[in-house]
């Protein structure tokens, strides 16, 4: 007997904690709240963004993510070195020396041993009128003297455009009256007798200004993968001859304690990036680290490739630069509050209420609890009418709703949730912000 009751006691027990746990629960409802949380860069003013990478994978995936916002494009490889050419020449620009064709045959006319220490090995913008052209190289000068203007590759195209008698201004490198070491440059000039034929090398078209592309993200991923192995003790069940499980009279498993060894291949990804505006301006950078790993027993050659353990260390910093440079959405579960009323008509509205949040009709229950709120003045039925209005109708529309609640009750549960919903709505309009062009 004293079995039975101590037996018809625990059920008891459990029956009421069961109908403690469902009021708790009830009281406790939960919605997702979903934000927008602005880009860590500021990416205003850029829409064409040119990628250098080491890694095709990590290129792709954040290219597919940055033209999914339809803010921006990926620039093409072409695109790409004209803009490393015009950021070489501008570099070049802020130590060049200024000068034209006439200036300089003069100075080696008359002095080549002083015009090399003006100008042999310096950068150099100098103009003049084409007098011959070559695929590779452009002449400017008159008669037996002339500047010989060797080009980079990728500015052959505007070589070809030209007519003789074009005045141009070029950038390059002064090799004075030495011939450049000019490999895979194409042919060289003839050398005219009794003339002084300077030498230009590495040179470019004078572009004062550039449009193309906005801005260069460098992306350096740093893969690296080691193998351990340690000897662990594992319970087993006993295996019979025909290959099932050993059990006791009792149909209890039999296990018995096995050495065994443990394989664990460690993968570790660092990807460094670097986000430069078309100037050089530096936007922003940052290197981030993912790991994965993959264990396995006795059989070291089941454990996964390297590139299959390595692709998912990526996923970590891979995202991670992808938020930093478009808004990212967030979604956050909020808590409903329990109502302290003791009036039947509340109760019986709060859990009207309370069964569209389970059904997840989110509009319809901040409807219920708003009307429930203007009669009664409940203040849990107006803090879950702001909750729920943002979850069904966005957070600017709840704001209003939680700033009145917060004014008429003074409770400070209205004001610490009307602070976040602020920092929520400011987030969604400074990413809204960010992806306007």
């Amino acid at each position: 007997m004293k079995l039975t009751k101590r037996k018809s006691r625990r059920s008891a027990f459990a029956a009421m904690l069961a109908v403690g746990l469902a009021v708790l629960s009830a009281g406790c409802q939960s919605v997702p709240i979903s934000y927008t949380e602005p880009a860590r860069l500021d990416m205003r003013r850029i829409s064409k963004i040119g990628i250098i990478s080491n890694d095709s994978e990590a290129a792709a995936q954040i290219s597919t993510e940055l033209v999914n916002t339809s803010a921006y494009t990926i620039a093409t490889r072409d695109e790409v070195n004209e803009l490393l050419l015009w950021q070489r020449q501008q570099r070049l620009l802020r130590d060049a020396i200024e000068t034209n064709a006439e200036d300089i045959i003069k100075s080696y006319s008359e002095n080549e041993m002083r015009a090399n220490t003006s100008y042999q090995k310096k950068p150099l913008k100098i103009s003049g009128i084409v007098t011959e052209i070559k695929q590779h190289a452009v002449r400017l000068g008159v008669g037996n003297d002339s500047v010989d203007v060797y080009i980079e590759k990728s500015e052959i195209g505007k070589a070809a455009a030209l007519a003789k008698g074009t005045s141009v201004i070029m950038v390059g490198i002064c090799y004075g009256l030495d011939v450049p070491d000019l490999r895979d440059m194409g042919e060289l000039f003839s050398i005219l007798g009794g003339g002084k034929h300077v030498n230009i090398a590495n040179a470019m078209f004078y572009a004062p200004e550039y449009e193309g592309v906005d801005a260069l993200l460098t992306l350096e991923t740093t893969p690296r993968t080691n193998i351990e192995s340690r000897d662990v003790e594992k319970k087993k069940p006993v295996l019979k001859p025909d290959g099932s499980v050993l059990k006791d009279d009792e149909g209890k498993i039999i296990y018995r304690s096995v050495k065994i060894t443990e394989f664990r291949k460690i993968a570790s990804v660092t990807i460094a990036y670097e986000l430069v505006r078309f100037d050089e301006l530096l936007i922003g950078r940052d290197e981030v680290t993912g790991h994965a790993q993959s264990t396995y027993e006795e059989n070291r050659s089941k454990l996964p490739s390297d590139d299959s353990l390595i692709s998912s260390a990526k996923k970590r910093p891979i995202k991670k630069i992808i938020s930093d440079m478009i808004p990212t959405e967030r979604t956050l579960s909020v808590k409903l509050i329990k109502s302290n009323s003791k009036d039947k008509e509340v109760k019986n509205a709060m859990n009207e209420a309370k069964k569209l949040v389970s059904e997840k009709d989110y509009a319809g229950a901040a409807e219920a609890y708003g009307n429930l709120y203007a009669k009664t003045k409940d203040f849990a039925a107006g803090y879950n009418q702001a909750v729920l209005t943002e979850a069904a109708q966005g957070t600017d529309k709840a704001v209003v709703l939680m700033e009145a609640l917060a004014a008429s009750s003074g409770d400070p549960q209205a004001q610490s949730m009307l602070a976040e919903m602020q920092r929520r709505n400011a987030a969604n309009q400074q990413s809204a912000e960010q992806l306007k062009k």
